[in-house]
């Protein structure tokens, strides 16, 4: 039985490490999380700089050269890593006989396995986040052309993905007010024009040439990525919807269909062959390069079916879901977009915003990684070849015995999908990444017998209806402690609410504390505030 090529032996040793005087800014800088900045590391000297390029270097042909990435093995295999300091790009060469491979899983694994295997060393880069692959000189961009024309893009018109025609009876989402202000946005007007957005579970069963029907992974700690992106993406669906967008998969969702010419359940086998049954006339989509003579030909032409079919309905943005392999100790959640797409990276930046905010919101999940900025790397046929912002969401690593446990926890698929459909609908929304959180207020003063009437200033993007609280802290000795709960039902009633107090005669002594917080639909809470009221006597 054909074994697909995804599990992972690599025996990478220990090599030494740079001194820590450059530990990434991308760790610990946020626009919107932090409320203050760190200050920035001291810069790397020219040797630091060569220290670090030759440890990378010598990294990235260890892994090249671990163990058999391709069916046709082309090792011993050279890999050239050069640093720019300037721009923080890494640079890797090969040689041009890896031309001819572009478009392919096998290469992209290869490139991934090594970008990957080097992220404790590509860390110690401050700012870095762009690998930026070469083939006999030339950028991805090229070979991708060559094996298969890419789409034209003009990502600043995309910048502003299209949502319906405003209009007095029919406005943009990001000013409707009443009810559902801020709320999951789902319309019920039939002339409105939601957002079309591909979501696509990543692999699935294919046909190998010579092997027959396989799977493109293996199962590692009990997941198999085949199937479970089909299992995150039932929930990124439903989300979608929620948020506002019209969700569109391109495998089939229902396990109770076969597929005749596999045998296997419909839902188990890639989207090539969905696809062929949704468009049979339209074979540009899923029979691409029809004469390309690989035994893996029908894979290939799967990573392609999923972007062409996105640019044939004129999707607004796309989304694949994947989980991630490496060795054992990687952990965590990577967003991976194309080098050069601003409407990309802003995307993924929001995904990863929210994505952060919804795992953390349950304490089970506080310590789960979720990064700062996508990586922007340019060997994925995926995003390569969308005309669409496009974005490969890598939930978690497989091949991490604990990560493994939460890509199988449903409660975690759930949190997680949650977040990559609220950081598209930010995205769509032209929203920031800010944390939801209540804003401090200025010490409040009141003559005694006056009531004085406390605004809760919420930030960030809660996802309504929004549970508030305030509790006073510090009562007077035989007095009972004030208290109150409110649900409002949208950002126009949270700004109109107010917590009422009459200052009383005996509490002039000190300052009132009350504190605040909230917590979201979601389950997202703000940390807690605390107001102070104080009361005075009359003069």
């Amino acid at each position: 039985m054909y074994r697909s090529m995804s599990s992972f032996a690599i025996g990478c040793g220990r090599l030494p490490t740079l001194l820590a005087v450059a530990i990434a800014a991308c760790l610990v800088s946020s626009v919107a999380l932090a409320t203050d900045e760190p200050a920035d590391p001291p810069p790397m000297t020219t040797m630091q700089w060569q220290h670090l390029e030759k440890l990378i270097n010598d990294r990235a042909n260890e892994i090249a050269n671990s163990r058999q990435f391709f069916e046709e093995d082309p090792r011993p295999t050279e890999v050239v890593a050069t640093l720019d300091p300037t721009t923080k790009v890494l640079r890797l060469d090969l040689d041009v006989s890896f031309g001819r491979l572009v478009g392919g899983l096998e290469l992209e694994d290869f490139q991934s396995q090594i970008r990957v295997g080097m992220e404790d060393l590509t860390d110690q880069i401050p700012g870095f986040n762009t690998t930026d692959w070469r083939i006999g000189g030339r950028d991805m961009d090229y070979w991708f052309n060559e094996d298969f024309p890419l789409p034209e893009r003009d990502d600043d018109l995309r910048l502003q993905l299209p949502l319906r025609e405003p209009s007095d009876e029919n406005p943009p989402i990001s000013q409707l007010e009443g009810p559902n202000d801020g709320m999951y946005v789902q319309s019920t007007s039939s002339e409105a024009v939601l957002p079309r957005i591909v979501v696509a579970a990543g692999h699935g069963a294919y046909h190998h040439a010579k092997f027959g029907w396989t799977t493109q992974r293996e199962r590692v700690n009990g997941v198999l990525e085949d199937d479970i992106t089909q299992d995150f993406v039932d929930h990124l669906f439903r989300m979608t919807q929620l948020n506002g967008g019209d969700p569109v998969r391109v495998r089939a969702d229902n396990a109770g269909l076969t597929h005749e010419a596999s045998g296997l359940s419909a839902r188990s086998v890639a989207a090539r062959y969905y696809l062929e049954a949704l468009e049979p006339e339209n074979d540009a989509i899923w029979n691409s390069k029809p004469e390309d003579p690989s035994d893996l030909r029908e894979r290939n032409q799967d990573i392609r079916s999923r972007p062409l079919y996105a640019n044939a309905i004129g999707a607004s943005a796309i989304a694949h879901i994947h989980t991630n392999a490496d060795l054992p100790k990687a952990s965590g959640t990577r967003v991976i977009v194309h080098p050069g797409r601003g409407a990309d990276l802003a995307m993924g930046r929001l995904t990863l915003c929210s994505m952060r905010e919804l795992i953390h919101a349950d304490e089970r999940y506080v310590g789960y990684t979720v990064p700062l900025d996508p990586n922007t790397v340019s060997e994925k046929g995926e995003n390569t070849q969308a005309e669409m912002p496009s974005m490969i969401v890598e939930v978690g690593f497989h091949t991490n015995p604990n990560d493994a446990k939460l890509l199988l926890d449903p409660d975690f698929q759930r949190l997680a999908m949650r977040g990559v459909a609220k950081g598209m609908r930010l995205f769509r929304e032209g929203a920031s990444c800010e944390s939801f959180r209540v804003g401090a207020q200025p010490q409040m003063t009141a003559n005694v017998g006056q009531q004085v009437q406390m605004p809760v200033d919420l930030k960030g993007h809660p996802v309504y209806p929004v549970d508030i609280s305030v509790k006073q802290v510090n009562c007077k000795e035989g007095q009972a402690c004030r208290s109150e709960r409110r649900l409002v039902a949208s950002k126009k009633a949270a700004d109109e609410y107010r917590f009422g107090y009459l200052c009383w005669h005996g509490e002039e002594e000190a300052p009132l504390e009350f504190v605040v917080f909230a917590k979201d639909v979601d389950g997202v809470a703000t940390p807690s505030v605390t107001y102070t009221l104080t009361c005075k006597k009359q003069s």
